[in-house]
């Protein structure tokens, strides 16, 4: 004889996988279908991404390596998004109205990258460092890291041209989220002023034959 708690109990996981499938179906029909809610999943796996290299992240403070260093912290994490971006979106570049939104969604994921590093400002000053050292967290002010000199005739001044370097990257941070809003609500713009002139136009040849229907029936009473 089956017992009825294990029989309940079948049919709940069961339900549960059911479920479990149709969530992993429905995740990945919104990944392919909307760039959207693509760049939102690739958006936060950035920010956390970051938030784990920045933690991690020790520049080689060698003039040799620092230039290759950061700008490889710099771009390859976004390049690498937006091309995986492309690869989860590639059934639609054969339709010229879903390529559009391709084309504009695709290189979201490495401005969003952009963002992130520059405003946290570390790997561009890596970059920017032409001096040999190691690579300490500065003691006094915001908790910020450099390379410290082991030639210490220039320290302060190397200290101030490395917090120069960050208040730069954090200033092309800012201004990369800047033009990115302004182009967004231009292109807004451009994208509904032409749907609302089709509006226009398709209502005046209803008024128009709404005016011949009136006439006509005044005529017919007549």
């Amino acid at each position: 004889m089956v017992n009825p708690s294990s029989r309940v109990t079948a049919l709940a996981s069961e339900e549960t996988k059911q479920l479990q499938t149709q969530f992993i179906s429905i995740l990945k029909s919104e990944l392919r279908t909307s760039p959207v809610a693509s760049n939102m999943v690739i958006g936060l796996i950035l920010t956390g991404l970051e938030r784990i290299v920045e933690v991690e992240f020790a520049c080689p403070c060698d003039p040799e390596w620092n230039t290759l260093f950061g700008s490889v912290y710099l771009f390859l994490p976004g390049v690498t998004a937006s091309v995986l971006m492309l690869f989860i979106h590639e059934c639609k570049c054969r339709v010229e109205k879903e390529h559009e939104k391709l084309s504009l969604s695709g290189p979201v994921p490495l401005i969003m990258w952009l963002i992130l590093v520059f405003l946290d400002g570390q790997y561009y000053a890596c970059a920017r460092t032409d001096w040999t050292g190691r690579f300490v967290i500065v003691d006094k002010g915001e908790p910020q890291k450099w390379c410290e000199p082991t030639n210490g005739t220039s320290y302060m001044e190397r200290m101030s041209l490395t917090q120069t370097w960050y208040f730069q990257s954090q200033a092309f941070g800012f201004g990369i989220l800047l033009v990115c809003v302004l182009l967004f609500g231009a292109f807004k713009c451009l994208r509904t002023q032409p749907t609302d002139e089709k509006d226009q136009d398709e209502e005046e040849p209803n008024i128009g034959s709404a005016s011949k229907l009136t006439e006509a029936s005044q005529e017919d009473r007549l």
